[in-house]
């Protein structure tokens, strides 16, 4: 599936843009100076076992976190931060009573503050003011987002002229869109119409050029911020239309320096922002391929390329399905095409692919928010998505009913069962990685709902952390930070003994969640030579005494050790 992206002049380039003195990579090269062609290849999708990965068992009351999800739909989130600057990860949780906010004490989690916020919906953390502390939105349905300022690690409400209600936001992102020095923030909302297409799904099914817009969405949101307070520019920025968003992303796709927000959309296609630089957006449709449900979007180099990959995670349902409820089973799932999971690559034209059946990574259940990780630290990405472990189709194998495992290879990934790993069969919404007690084995924290659960049923639906039980630690993590905020969408180039690891440090928001914006790198064996950072101004700073198996905060200035991970 192939389709030329060049739209008015924009050539659609998933590029890693890198100023690097004497440098790995050119400015608006898609490669590394001594990259070759990507060595994945296509990947066998069935499902195997593999004792050499990771197994995972579930930790979270004895580590202080029993947050107990509501019915109410679509609200279960996590949020991973580092509100009081001491080097580990906080997490919020959102989905119950109200949002609460756990703090990491070296030792567990211990509650610290609830917030009194019933219809609490998604939230965020950004350094809106540039005073090198991660500030706090969280928004409801049907009011006006709340603003709580980070005062030293302590949180105090503020009007920061935020004055437009939200009605069903879903994902939240945060950048320097208008590049004047301050961030500002992207709400993606979901629709509040009881159905999205008027027209029967079989008739979209046999007319895909019918593609027909959805109706009953909402607008969202664009809120440029002068690092005191934020002004609606939605429209004028050029953000028109009513979506039915669930997820989205803020980075530059294009390469010319200029961040983008890609929208990933549960009816209809995809939506990608090009940013043009001068405080508007020139909004592009993305291909057909992407009308397939959207519930999570992560941008990273998947591959190695040194360019970026767009992973999306999208309804699947085996061909010869059926529903358990009678009648059509697309008009049951509200879904014209369950064709699975999205990875979207650059062709040779500067044009979008989609190669998820490719590398056999399409077929992930109805899938929910992912993540795109080291976790057995080898030096290959690994992908875990959440999915619904209750789903009104037969035949539905139960290995599609429990977390979506993927374990990277060096010419993909193979399918794994993750019910075999400790996972429990639950619907999962949000969930984030974090390294909760430093030991360099990246954890999990999910958000089951109780809405249509089927799933474990002895068991207590709470929140859960999955810890890592892996034996492999040999990992180089750290924090890219700026007093003045500027960290955001900085890049990242990781010189090892072997290879150039490019990464790209963004807001990370998603679909009920912010993932955790630790650069966690597994070693494999390797030895790490030099990291360098591109800071947005142009600027860069190379640091050269960073050791496997620790911690850091990295400034423009200096390194600051945080821990050895033990």
């Amino acid at each position: 599936m192939e389709e030329s992206d060049t739209v008015n002049g924009f050539v659609i380039a998933l590029v890693i843009s890198f100023v690097i003195a004497g440098g790995f990579v050119l400015a608006g090269d898609s490669h590394s100076v001594e990259s070759e062609e990507s060595a994945f290849v296509a990947n066998d999708s069935s499902v195997g076992t593999d004792s050499g990965f990771v197994d995972f068992q579930e930790v979270a009351f004895e580590n202080g976190i029993r947050y107990e999800p509501q019915i109410m739909e679509m609200r279960q989130g996590v949020y991973v931060v580092d509100f009081d600057n001491d080097g580990d990860e906080d997490v919020l949780l959102m989905g119950g009573k109200n949002p609460v906010l756990y703090k990491n004490t070296g030792s567990g989690f211990a509650e610290h503050r609830e917030f009194p916020l019933r219809l609490a919906q998604t939230a965020h953390f950004l350094d809106y003011n540039n005073d090198g502390w991660r500030d706090l939105i969280i928004a409801p349905v049907g009011d006006r987002p709340a603003f709580y300022v980070n005062e030293n690690g302590t949180f105090e409400r503020k009007d920061v002229g935020i004055a437009k209600a939200t009605w069903r936001p879903m994902t939240i992102n945060s950048a320097d869109f208008n590049a004047d020095g301050c961030l500002d923030v992207f709400i993606g909302q979901y629709g509040s119409g009881e159905r999205a297409y008027q027209q029967p799904i079989s008739e979209i099914r046999n007319n895909p050029d019918l593609r027909p817009d959805p109706e009953g969405g909402n607008e969202n949101i664009l809120l440029f911020g002068n690092c005191s307070v934020f002004s609606q520019v939605t429209e004028e920025a050029g953000l028109t239309g009513e979506r039915w968003t669930l997820a989205s992303a803020a980075v530059d796709l294009t390469g010319d320096g200029h961040i983008d927000i890609y929208v990933g959309n549960d009816f209809g296609s995809d939506y990608l922002y090009i940013n043009r630089g001068n405080g508007t957006f020139h909004e592009h449709r993305m291909p057909r391929y992407t009308d397939r449900n959207a519930m999570s979007v992560r941008t990273i180099d998947m591959n190695g390329d040194g360019s970026l990959e767009i992973f999306i995670t999208n309804i699947w349902i085996p061909a010869q399905a059926t529903s358990t409820t009678g009648g059509s089973v697309y008009e049951t799932l509200h879904a014209a095409f369950p064709y699975g999971n999205n990875y979207i690559v650059m062709n040779e034209s500067g044009g979008f692919e989609d190669k998820a059946e490719e590398y056999g990574i399409e077929d992930g259940g109805w899938g929910w928010t992912a993540t795109v990780a080291d976790y057995n630290n080898d030096g290959h990405l690994d992908i875990v998505h959440g999915t619904i472990g209750s789903i009104p189709v037969e035949p539905f194998p139960k290995v599609y009913r429990t977390m979506q495992v993927w374990k990277g290879t060096e010419v993909g990934w193979t399918k794994l069962n993750g019910s075999e790993m400790g996972f429990y069969t639950e619907n999962t919404r949000g969930m984030a990685r974090i390294d909760y007690n430093m030991d360099g084995r990246l954890d999990i924290i999910t958000a089951p709902s109780k809405f249509l659960y089927r799933g474990d049923t002895d068991r207590e639906l709470y929140y859960r952390l999955y810890e890592n039980q892996n034996t492999a630690n040999q990992a180089l993590q750290f924090f890219v930070r700026n007093p003045d905020g500027i960290s955001r969408n900085a890049n990242v180039v990781i010189q090892t003994d072997t290879q150039t690891i490019h990464r790209v440090v963004n807001s990370r928001g998603d679909f009920v969640t912010q993932d955790s914006r630790l650069v966690h790198v597994g070693m494999g064996g390797q030895s790490v030579e030099k990291v360098t950072i591109v800071w947005p101004d142009g600027e860069n700073t190379t640091y050269t005494s960073l050791e496997t198996g620790n911690r850091y905060i990295l400034l423009p200035d200096e390194a600051i050790h945080v821990a050895t991970l033990r």
